[in-house]
């Protein structure tokens, strides 16, 4: 991520990308919402 932004040094970077807890909760659930939708079997993702 420090890459991507261009940042120089890791503390510039947790800096910007700190998440506030309301905002970590919405992300968690978004992500496990993402993850259920996903199906897969002993051949891969169908």
């Amino acid at each position: 991520m420090q890459k991507i932004l261009g940042h120089g040094s890791v503390i510039t970077t947790s800096r910007y990308t700190h998440l506030t807890e309301g905002r970590k909760e919405f992300a968690e659930e978004y992500i496990n919402n993402l993850m259920s939708q996903i199906k897969v079997d002993w051949n891969g993702v169908v």
